[in-house]
């Protein structure tokens, strides 16, 4: 099973295009959402498959978990899914700068045979404003928008917080919403989220 992208030998070797979901974040801690999410939307928009691609440095947000233990944790969470889930360690590239156009474009540069599809949680939508050049962005990428609670839609995943797991952990709480045993073991033997 391929996991790290960049880029992917196999994926390589496939000349079939496909339509690839970017699935950026902090992923800190990946939980149950992020999980339910992405099969959502490999499985109801038409996705061969979707990349799960935490940000090294995210523009809105001080990670608390190292680059290393975020791609370890998306890993474990997102391995049992099969192959369809990759997760990449794209953002890792020093020419990269947080900012997802960038992330889009240089991915895209190297599959040129591929489509690759944003995926942001709809309770973004009233936030891209302020993202660098979302316009632009949408102009060059599609942009699907996963449905979260609240939600109008008959479908919408839980909202699980990753602010609230770490609030929760550092509380000291035995049993965290949202978070798979596996993550939750991780954590504890690495001892994050002790503080916020």
């Amino acid at each position: 099973m391929c996991l790290w992208v960049w880029p992917c030998k196999r994926d390589r070797l496939k000349s079939a295009k496909q339509k690839i979901g970017f699935f950026g974040g902090s992923f800190d801690p990946p939980h149950v959402g992020h999980a339910l999410a992405a099969c959502y939307a490999r499985l109801c928009l038409g996705l061969d498959q979707v990349w799960i691609v935490p940000s090294k440095k995210h523009p809105f947000k001080q990670e608390s978990a190292t680059f290393e233990q975020r791609m370890e944790m998306c890993k474990q969470l997102f391995s049992p899914l099969g192959s369809s889930f990759v997760v990449s360690d794209v953002e890792n590239n020093p020419q990269l700068d947080g900012r997802t156009l960038h992330s889009l474009r240089m991915v895209q540069q190297l599959h040129p045979q591929d489509e690759f599809v944003l995926l942001l949680g709809s309770d973004l939508q009233s936030q891209t404003s302020r993202w660098y050049q979302f316009d632009q962005l949408s102009q060059e990428f599609h942009v699907d928008y996963i449905p979260r609670e609240p939600n109008t839609q008959s479908f919408a995943i839980p909202n699980i917080s990753s602010t609230q797991c770490k609030k929760d952990l550092a509380l000291g709480k035995e049993v965290i919403e949202g978070l798979a045993p596996f993550t939750l073991d991780y954590i504890r033997k690495h001892k994050l989220y002790q503080t916020v």
